[in-house]
């Protein structure tokens, strides 16, 4: 997408967005598509960490709970707005599966549970006996709090 070099390309097409609404929404005005046609925004591929890099990086937090959320989080692709939202329940180990509820959209799907990541969750139910919730915070709710 073509921009003047001071507006990253997702903020000209919100630009765009609102221009069009405004036209068509407040001035009840055809919007000319020829004139201005609807802005691209180049996809980028995301970084994927080597299996050496995510060694390290997890190597390097000294906090098990800490690891654990980064774990869960890396492993099964959850948003940390999910993770939090984790109960006891949702882990699935007889199906080595983990039941992400109300995600983007308020979808619900269930996700593959590796035997690792089922390992570190079990020595981290041992060490803080969470009751509701996976990674629950001072009042014992799922919170962001409680991963912060």
């Amino acid at each position: 997408m073509p921009t003047d070099g001071n507006h990253k390309p997702g903020s000209v097409k919100m630009g765009y967005y609102a221009l069009r609404f405004l036209f068509t929404n407040i001035y009840h005005k055809e919007w000319a598509k020829e004139y201005l046609p609807t802005p691209k925004v180049a996809k980028t591929l995301p970084l994927v960490l080597s299996k050496d890099e995510v060694s390290d990086v997890l190597g390097a937090i000294d906090n098990f709970k800490h690891r654990a959320i980064i774990m869960l989080i890396y492993s099964t692709g959850a948003r940390v707005s999910e993770s939090v939202n984790i109960k006891l329940t949702d882990i699935d180990s007889k199906r080595m599966q983990v039941n992400i509820q109300e995600g983007k959209g308020l979808k619900q799907r269930k996700v593959p549970l590796s035997p690792v990541l089922l390992s570190v969750l079990r020595d981290y139910y041992k060490k803080y006996k969470p009751q509701h919730y996976l990674f629950e915070g001072a009042g014992g709710k799922g919170t962001h709090l409680g991963i912060t």
